[in-house]
């Protein structure tokens, strides 16, 4: 039997295989969105039965790292490779201006007089993503160019130099 789960190697183990890049990981995240779906307001909009749910950015970063939406233990080498792909996400869209790092908040606020609509969003990756007007297209499209900067920013020319 096959596992219905393929983990990533670590971008730190260059001894046996390639290693995963943040820019691997962010693509991956575009396509399982594509693929599987997008949410707001929640991580993983999932039943107890579903394998692969729809997900908010951070959730498909996770998928495409880990494969599933387990919780990697504090040493398990996805745990580094999913933080080196929220950090280049981060550093793009900070870059670009979508979001700025000095706003950030850790929780919503909610505003009394108007009830349940949110006074300001966290202006993080997952933040970006719950602000009302997004869209997957937007999160599909920001995570591969994402991905397509950090390439850039960490070429390999063809004497193995990073240029």
């Amino acid at each position: 039997m096959q596992p219905i789960r393929n983990l990533t190697i670590s971008a730190a183990d260059i001894d046996s295989l390639p290693a995963v890049t943040p820019a691997d990981i962010l693509r991956g995240a575009a396509r399982y969105l594509e693929v599987r779906g997008w949410c707001q307001n929640c991580f993983f909009a999932a039943t107890p039965l579903e394998a692969f749910p729809a997900v908010c950015i951070d959730g498909a970063i996770r998928m495409a790292a880990l494969g599933s939406d387990t919780t990697p233990g504090t040493h398990d080498p996805a745990v580094r490779d999913i933080t080196r792909a929220q950090w280049a996400l981060i550093d793009y869209l900070t870059n670009v201006g979508l979001i700025d790092p000095t706003d950030a908040d850790p929780e919503p606020h909610f505003d009394d007089d108007l009830g349940p609509e949110l006074k300001k969003l966290p202006l993080t990756p997952r933040g970006w993503n719950d602000l009302p007007g997004r869209t997957a297209t937007d999160v599909i499209h920001e995570l591969r160019a994402a991905a397509d900067a950090w390439d850039r920013q960490h070429a390999i020319t063809a004497s193995g130099d990073q240029s």
